[in-house]
């Protein structure tokens, strides 16, 4: 699930990611958007591509993942 905000001029990314481990999560970032593969196990695998209305910055993203929640913020 993706639920973008737009708070303090930064863009909030948060996705759900039930029982995937951190380690198996590959994520990235590009100005207009960015890119996420997590896979759980060998059976279930979740993909996704998003775009942003306007450039970012991705060397200044912050990701933080706990207990399945991905949340990415950036400038």
């Amino acid at each position: 699930m993706y639920f973008p905000a737009r708070a303090r001029r930064a863009w909030i990314s948060k996705s759900i990611y039930p029982g995937v481990k951190k380690e198996d999560i590959e994520f990235k970032m590009v100005e207009d958007g960015f890119f996420i593969n997590a896979k759980k196990g060998d059976d279930v695998e979740y993909v996704g591509t998003y775009a942003f209305c306007c450039p970012v910055i991705p060397e200044k993203a912050v990701a933080k993942y706990f207990n399945g929640k991905l949340i990415v913020t950036v400038p």
